[in-house]
């Protein structure tokens, strides 16, 4: 949820489901969460970093 721009949700304490339910500590779910969205981040970046840098077909690439 941390990394939706809309939506909704609704937080019913005490309460569990056979469905769907969360049992990590509040803290630990949102390291995993920053941690999924930085990598995420990091690899979109790192792909248009790669496509920004690639070398012009006029450019020697030999090393003599």
């Amino acid at each position: 949820m941390i990394g939706w721009s809309t939506g909704e949700f609704c937080i019913l304490l005490g309460q569990t489901t056979d469905q769907v339910n969360v049992t990590m500590e509040t803290i630990t779910l949102l390291l995993e969460s920053a941690k999924y969205l930085n990598d995420k981040q990091y690899a979109k970046s790192r792909a248009a970093f790669k496509k920004q840098s690639s070398i012009p077909p006029w450019v020697s690439r030999s090393t003599s």
